[in-house]
């Protein structure tokens, strides 16, 4: 019998936000080098891949958090042993903003106090879409 042995990763990041602000859409976008024309649903799930930093290959898993900020016990047993966090929000919702404050900030604090998080405003490509749209 041959015992395979899963490795973890040297990076997880796991990516926070509130449902519908591109979150999944620029998962993708990173994944397959091709940013999705239509809308996506949130079915990234997990990404694991390797890059090279320095001169050294590191292995890597990015999960995107999709249970949204209604099913926060499913979500956050993806948080152990993450390294880093990525919150999103639209630049076309402010209320996604301020749920960075009030929601996604504190609780990835809670579970991870020391993990560094990276800020992502999405959407921007949409603001012209409404502005358009008005015009017409």
């Amino acid at each position: 019998m041959t015992l395979l042995v899963q490795r973890q990763p040297d990076l997880k990041c796991v990516v926070v936000g509130d449902d519908s602000v591109g979150k999944t859409s620029m998962l993708m976008g990173y994944a397959t080098n091709r940013y999705p024309t239509q809308h996506v649903p949130s079915v990234f799930d997990n990404y694991a891949g390797s890059l090279k930093v320095s001169g050294r290959r590191i292995q890597m898993q990015i999960i995107d958090a999709v249970e949204g900020e209604e099913n926060p016990n499913s979500r956050h047993s993806q948080y152990l042993g993450t390294h880093i966090f990525v919150i999103c929000f639209s630049v076309i919702k402010p209320e996604s903003l301020q749920h960075v404050e009030e929601v996604w900030l504190p609780e990835i604090r809670s579970y991870a106090p020391h993990a560094p998080f990276i800020l992502v405003g999405a959407q921007a490509d949409l603001r012209c879409v409404d502005t358009i749209q008005e015009m017409l």
